[in-house]
């Protein structure tokens, strides 16, 4: 079971790509611990100087929603859902997952601006085995402030949330989203900066196209680019050759989690 979770605590943030968690141990009396997160960001390659809007182009987002099956160890335990909808001048982007076969249920939500893909707020409610989790961070003048709560040793962890939050940062989870924007190619390689909620923290990702490669989903067959996300920890993803471009399999701890597209 501890395996089991540890996985299903990484898919439920595997949607932001390559965000897993730091090995959460469930605790049956949860007990709350406060912390406060600095505003450190590691050193950024070249690439990172762009902002995201050059990196990314706003101009392919398309609203739409997509449904995966969740499979660990090579056993079907439930699944997800992404939503991309337009909102005037933002985006908002929905994650809800529902892990049934070991009681994980997540609903995360972000609004970003359509043009620069700065994210303004971020919301996580979940509940893990009877832990209730409830995440809010805002993003205003360069800062993002809030409470983020994820699983710990001791149970459910609290951090007050206030960095500084760098021009060109965009939202970790609707990062899902934004690869599709790009001009992917053989070879293709782009680094950029992501705000992530929970934990409530900066990360710097790199993205490299590896190869192209076959893959069957239940959604169908598909040519698509392999694409290594390397950030915290490290994930596989598979997206369409074809344009445009669409997310149709993820992997993560060396493929014994999986996000397979049903439709």
């Amino acid at each position: 079971m501890k395996n089991i979770m540890k996985r299903t605590l990484a898919l439920g943030l595997v949607l932001g790509l390559a965000s897993c968690s730091s090995n959460p141990k469930v605790a049956t009396s949860p007990a709350p611990v406060a912390g406060t997160i600095s505003s450190t960001l590691p050193s950024t390659p070249p690439s990172s100087t762009r902002t995201a809007s050059t990196i990314f182009q706003p101009s392919r987002l398309v609203a739409g929603r997509d449904s995966f099956v969740a499979v660990a160890g090579g056993q079907p335990i439930g699944g997800t859902t992404l939503a991309l909808s337009r909102e005037g001048g933002n985006y908002r982007y929905v994650v809800d997952i529902g892990l049934t076969a070991v009681n994980v249920r997540q609903h995360y939500e972000s609004l970003f601006d359509a043009s620069t893909l700065m994210p303004s707020v971020q919301t996580m409610t979940g509940n893990i085995q009877g832990m209730a989790m409830t995440t809010h961070i805002t993003i205003a003048d360069g800062r993002a402030r809030g409470t983020a709560q994820e699983p710990g040793p001791a149970g459910i962890t609290t951090t007050n949330v206030d960095l500084a939050v760098p021009a060109g940062t965009v939202d970790d989870q609707s990062s899902a989203a934004l690869v599709e924007t790009l001009d992917l190619t053989d070879g293709f390689k782009v680094s950029f900066k992501s705000l992530s909620a929970p934990p409530g923290e900066l990360r710097m990702n790199e993205l490299t196209v590896q190869a192209r490669e076959t893959v069957t989903v239940p959604a169908g067959t598909f040519e698509t680019y392999r694409v290594l996300v390397h950030s915290k920890d490290d994930a596989v993803i598979f997206i369409t050759t074809a344009l445009p471009h669409r997310v149709v399999l993820v992997r993560v701890e060396n493929g014994a989690v999986e996000l397979r597209l049903a439709k």
